[in-house]
């Protein structure tokens, strides 16, 4: 058990690319229109910084939302969704990053409205787990080994 709810582990299949896709007007799209498109790219969205941004911020969009109308059943889906991208996305493409205070703090705008032990949970995932499974963040955390122990 990750501590995560299970539906984070769960996404919808990747649209077929050429296909074209539409219009996403509402968050609950999100889920199966652009979720599994950020999922599948993982840690190489951080070549689009700005697209993580406007991903970020449409997530702590959906966390105020989500908090004001108290936690309701029917988000939990879309909940579960961002914290997947969150997960598999966004923090690999922070490690990716050369220093971006920016970015982190765009971020942390998103992450305080989660509940802390779902926030801490995705730290740990984020320093045990996903570094060992993309091969640009195993060489990524090996050139800081490396860094360190030079400096060391």
């Amino acid at each position: 058990n990750h501590g995560l709810p299970a539906a984070v582990f769960k996404s919808p299949p990747v649209p077929a690319i050429g296909k074209g896709m539409r219009v996403v007007r509402e968050f609950r799209e999100l889920r199966v229109e652009v979720f599994p498109i950020l999922r599948s790219m993982g840690p190489y969205l951080a070549h689009d910084p700005v697209l993580i941004a406007k991903v970020i911020r449409l997530g702590t969009a959906f966390m105020k939302e989500r908090k004001m109308a108290g936690c309701p059943t029917d988000m939990e889906p879309l909940y579960c969704g961002f914290l997947a991208v969150i997960d598999e996305v966004v923090l690999p493409s922070l490690s990716t990053m050369e220093g971006n205070c920016c970015m982190a703090e765009e971020l942390w705008t998103m992450l305080k409205h989660v509940p802390y032990t779902h926030r801490y949970r995705l730290y740990a995932q984020w320093k045990n787990d996903t570094y060992s499974q993309h091969p640009i963040l195993i060489k990524i955390k090996s050139r800081a080994l490396d860094r360190t122990r030079y400096i060391m």
